[in-house]
């Protein structure tokens, strides 16, 4: 009876061990793998300052380009040693989420806005076809979340980042360009998609009303619109 207990005993320290490996593993590397799908969104909370009263200039969104390197995802996690456990995409493309959340302020702001496509955001491609008393176009340059383990947490960072140019249609020059980032860390025990989700909502969320809370660029708008009008 003795040596049938010593080796039910012996039985549960080794699973107990292989089960401590297991989660020891999972806590390092993550808890999940292969591909993940993250529904990123631009978040509610802000709303721009309208510029304008008694008028409504027009301007017109061209569409934005990707320029990322990884076009094809949009974060990775990895292991304490460096190595990559998972791939995380977006539901849907990120210009589409920038361009629309932009576009939302625009309007708050006191715009018509009109989308369009085809400018190359110089000045000599300027065209007469856009409808337009500005354009505005951009670059996306980074839209990206990572986690790496630490010693007691898992480190979530996020970034993104875009060119903008907006230009007098009528005129033909760029009245002002720039470069917008909002980034976002989270602090986690462990890695799951919601603090991936998160990270990458917060930091296109901070990119977009970095934008309309430049003050150098809402003064710029507001002098060259009433010069208009």
């Amino acid at each position: 009876m003795k040596g049938r207990t010593a080796f039910f005993v012996q039985r549960f320290r080794v699973l107990l061990m292989a089960a401590v490996a297991v989660a020891s593993s999972l806590f390092l590397q993550g808890c999940l793998f292969g591909t993940e799908t993250i529904k990123v969104e631009y978040l509610p909370g802000f709303k721009a300052d309208r510029l304008f009263t008694g008028y409504t200039p027009r301007i017109a969104v061209n569409r934005f380009s990707d320029e990322r390197p990884n076009a094809d995802r949009i974060g990775e996690g990895y292991n304490m040693y460096g190595g990559k456990v998972e791939t995380w995409v977006s539901d849907r493309l990120p210009v589409d989420i920038v361009e629309e959340a932009i576009i939302e302020q625009l309007k708050n702001s006191g715009f018509d806005v009109v989308k369009t496509s085809g400018w190359n955001l110089t000045a000599d491609s300027l065209s007469d076809y856009i409808n337009a008393d500005l354009v505005m176009g951009g670059r996306l340059k980074a839209f990206w979340v990572e986690s790496r383990p630490g010693m007691l947490t898992v480190s979530v960072n996020s970034n993104v980042t875009f060119d903008l140019v907006i230009a007098d249609v009528q005129e033909k020059k760029i009245i002002w360009a720039g470069q917008f980032t909002g980034t976002e860390k989270i602090e986690s025990l462990i890695r799951t998609s919601e603090e991936m989700r998160r990270a990458i909502n917060g930091a296109v969320t901070k990119a977009v009303n970095s934008v309309f809370q430049d003050p150098g660029l809402k003064d710029r708008l507001v002098t060259l619109v009433r010069a208009k009008f």
